[in-house]
């Protein structure tokens, strides 16, 4: 941004000017900066534009950016009422456009004050005059009608984001009291308020800025406003007072990192107990097995079997918990190669139980986690091992195709299928459907590791089945 020097030991509260300026042009697109003398020392990109250019008036008297108001003596007057620690709304002043039209402008100007007082700027906050009223709410006493009956705050902004209109809800939402919005910068409650009014913006939790100094959350979108030629002249803002809903989504994170901090400590204080527990077991196998009989052999392979799957619950509860913490890394991710290892390393499970696995030839990239999709993967196609049953040419197959904007995966068996009413529980952590081909049951989170992956990728999980004729597990993820 083209600027000339400030001075150097020009500071606000130990602030240097130039960066409070460069912040306050963030919340105002049209900022001009002059010294005493009038002379512009800094200048917001967006005016120049406007104006053909920062570098044509840096330097050079602030005459020369209003070339067409022949009342020079208002402009003096202005800068001596600001010097003197007066601040002005709205005046009306001209200045000329890069193409040589006039724009009429409202000037607003506040005194900026150097430590010692002795590098004071005046500056002046620009606001292109619209040509006339918004239509939407002024070109019909039926629309306003409608807007100040609405329950849900209703705001329209100018091309500068200078509020235009509100409605009662509006009023009562942001604590105006009598004192009426229209006039005032949306900046004033929204910092980000800058990119409302040239594009349509999909609904987003903001904190808002009261006048008495309170702050809410709202939910905000917007949608841009339109002359008859189709060129943006501003923007309409519904807004909506979601603070109540924001605590308590915040109680209720809280208390779900509470218990995620809490499953994980117990998960591990319980495997010291386990693995004494598994160790002599072991040791009672190696030094006393050939002294028990088949009774005995027969309740130490269940006290090592409940071993293990202790053992594999309590891993399965860690990984449920560490889901959706910070450090997962969403990239691209050949589903293909994930798939392949997986294969690999099942070879012996499907060897042994005859079934055979069908890959997709040139899935598309997946943007998720790595570590994560391979758990869903894993525990997809481990799940139709586990529950498959018995069945002619056991087959699972995985595909993954794109849609408008998703990849939609599924993970398909040709075996016993899902009861209608554990369409629903078997993604609940615990819910098991039964025991395993070898007798032993599964953790039951499996399927409940899948569902979170999902909603932390911000996709879903679903399945379709009917008895006797397989099933079919769905999962999409956001393609972005």
């Amino acid at each position: 941004m083209t600027q000339a020097a400030l001075p150097p030991d020009h500071q606000l509260e130990g602030i240097p000017t130039r960066e409070i300026l460069e912040g306050f042009a963030r919340l105002h697109q049209l900022v001009v900066v002059c010294d005493r003398g009038g002379r512009v020392v800094w200048m917001s990109d967006a005016l120049g534009v406007i104006c053909g250019g920062v570098d044509c008036f840096i330097g050079k008297s602030v005459r020369e950016l209003f070339p067409r108001m022949p009342d020079w003596k208002r402009i003096s007057s202005v800068s001596k009422r600001v010097l003197r620690q007066e601040s002005l709304e709205n005046v009306r002043l001209e200045l000329e456009g890069k193409s040589g039209e006039p724009l009429a402008v409202d000037v607003s100007a506040f005194r900026v004050t150097g430590t010692g007082d002795r590098h004071p700027l005046i500056v002046a906050i620009v606001r292109l005059v619209a040509g006339q009223p918004s239509e939407l709410v002024e070109g019909s006493e039926f629309h306003e009608s409608v807007l100040a009956a609405a329950p849900d705050a209703v705001i329209t902004l100018d091309a500068s984001n200078f509020i235009t209109y509100a409605n009662p809800a509006a009023e009562t939402l942001l604590a105006a009291g009598a004192g009426s919005l229209a006039g005032r910068p949306m900046a004033l409650f929204l910092p980000h308020a800058s990119g409302l009014d040239h594009q349509a913006t999909a609904i987003q939790e903001l904190e808002l800025r009261l006048l008495d100094g309170r702050r809410v959350w709202t939910s905000v979108s917007s949608r841009p406003l339109r002359d008859a030629s189709g060129a943006a002249t501003g923007s309409v803002v519904l807004m909506r007072d979601i603070s109540e809903e924001h605590r308590e989504r915040e109680v209720l994170e809280r208390k779900n990192a509470e218990l995620e901090s809490f499953v994980h400590s117990v998960s591990h204080d319980l495997r010291s107990p386990l693995v004494s527990l598994l160790g002599f077991g072991r040791l009672l196998r190696q030094d006393y097995e050939n002294r028990l009989d088949e009774t005995g052999r027969h309740y130490l392979e269940r006290v090592e079997q409940a071993g293990r799957t202790m053992e594999a619950l309590l891993q399965d509860l860690l990984e449920l918990s560490r889901i959706g913490r910070p450090g997962e890394h969403r990239v691209l991710v050949d589903p293909r190669a994930v798939l392949m290892q997986l294969q690999a390393e099942l070879k012996p499970r499907l060897d042994e139980q005859g079934a055979k696995l069908v890959l997709p030839e040139n899935p598309p990239l997946l943007s998720c986690d790595r570590t994560r999709i391979y758990q869903v993967f894993s525990n997809l196609i481990g799940n139709a091992l586990d529950h498959m049953g018995p069945t002619d040419d056991p087959t699972i197959s995985v595909s993954i195709r794109e849609e408008s904007d998703l990849h939609h995966i599924v993970v398909q068996d040709n075996g016993q299928g899902v009861e209608p009413d554990q369409r629903e529980r078997i993604f609940d952590a615990f819910h098991t459907a039964g025991r395993r081909p070898g007798g032993g049951r599964s953790t039951g989170i499996g399927l409940a590791i899948v569902k979170k992956i999902a909603e932390t990728h911000e996709g879903r999980v679903w399945v379709e089945s009917e008895p006797g004729a397989g099933a079919a597990f769905h999962l999409t993820l956001p393609r972005q």
